[in-house]
């Protein structure tokens, strides 16, 4: 059995007893998709009647990769979309290492391989966006749920409440939003020239307030967060308008909450490029390093266990997600974790070693 059949084999153990249970909310409204192995095309518009049903189905087919709608459909298994019947969709903020503008994620970028500080300033990012949505929009934990994406990022679903009404256009705002885009200190001055901002404060007041405590140098710093009038320093401060704005501006893919028929991967499957469970995450779990995400999603079957592998290539990168290697080693050998090898095999940078 080659490589491709050993990986297919143990995506299909996966699936027969997944390690954490692979759930679609409101299945019945959505449409499914998935990418077979060894095949680019991916088969759309097929409904199921039960997550049970689901499950079946892939045991059955094994995929490479599973998706779902963010949008809900009064007939999700038609293949007319203008047919299909749009209800509402899910607003998915997807916050990825490719994004951002780190060491960790240029490096990571060069390699293709993701590193475990690249990681790790994604998880940092996410961490942004929940505090915005909790302090500035006013949501519970109940209404949104995170889930790593089995890569370099992570996906934030609201499921429930009014938002999931909202069309393109209100959208753009709410990224818009997100993504601080337009900021001015102008707009948080009282009437009396004084920032409204304090670190008592919820929401948007509070995230300024610790921006400029990290942006601005001591003197500039004392002078804004002051009790006077800061009106009259405007001018000097709009320079600094920049470093706040991006202080504060969540680095979001934009097309992807903008997408009102969007297609994204099923919490808890299994990632084809990489191998690594699409973990559906706690904010206790987010709140932890880099790693723990990781070893939470590595299936249960090849956890602890070895193989050998040859580089194709040199990287960039001398920790890949958590494991170190040595990036420079292409004319030989080396032994890696079973997680580490399957991801470097799937990206395209590693073959292996026949025992």
């Amino acid at each position: 059995m080659g490589i491709e059949g050993i990986i297919r084999a143990i995506f299909r153990s996966y699936y027969r007893n997944p390690d954490r249970e692979i759930e679609i909310p409101d299945i019945e409204r959505r449409e499914i998709a998935y990418q077979p192995f060894g095949k680019e095309v991916m088969i759309r518009h097929l409904a199921f009647s039960s997550v049970d049903e689901f499950r079946r189905f892939i045991v059955k087919n094994t995929p490479s990769h599973v998706y779902y709608s963010t949008a809900r459909y009064r007939d999700p298994g038609n293949p007319d979309m203008e047919r299909k019947g749009w209800l509402n969709a899910d607003i998915v903020f997807d916050i990825d290492g490719d994004h951002l503008p780190t060491e960790g994620c240029r490096l990571s970028e060069e390699s293709g391989a993701v590193c475990i500080e690249c990681l790790d300033d994604a998880r940092h990012e996410t961490l942004k966006l929940v505090d915005l949505l909790e302090n500035d929009l006013g949501l519970s934990e109940s209404e949104y749920s995170i889930t790593f994406s089995g890569h370099r990022g992570f996906h934030v679903h609201v499921e429930s409440g009014p938002l999931l009404e909202l069309g393109q256009d209100e959208r753009r705002e709410l990224v818009d939003y997100v993504r601080a885009v337009g900021f001015s200190i102008e707009r948080f001055l009282d009437m009396r020239g004084r920032l409204v901002a304090g670190p008592d404060m919820d929401g948007v007041g509070s995230r300024i307030w610790r921006c400029i405590e990290n942006v601005l140098d001591e003197r500039m710093r004392s002078m804004v967060l002051g009790l006077r009038s800061v009106r009259k320093y405007v001018s000097r401060i709009r320079r600094f308008e920049n470093s706040v704005a991006s202080c504060l501006a969540v680095m979001i893919d934009e097309i992807v909450t903008l997408d009102i028929k969007r297609l994204i991967r099923v919490p808890n499957s299994l990632h084809g490029k990489t191998g690594l469970i699409v973990s559906r995450l706690s904010k206790q779990d987010l709140e932890k390093d880099a790693l723990h995400i990781v070893e939470l999603s590595v299936p249960r079957m090849i956890r602890g266990k070895r193989m050998r592998i040859v580089l194709r290539k040199r990287l960039a990168v001398r920790n890949v997600l958590g494991e170190d290697i040595d990036p420079d080693r292409i004319d030989e050998s080396q032994e890696v974790s079973t997680y580490v090898g399957v991801y470097l095999i799937r990206r395209g940078l590693a073959d292996p070693v026949e025992e």
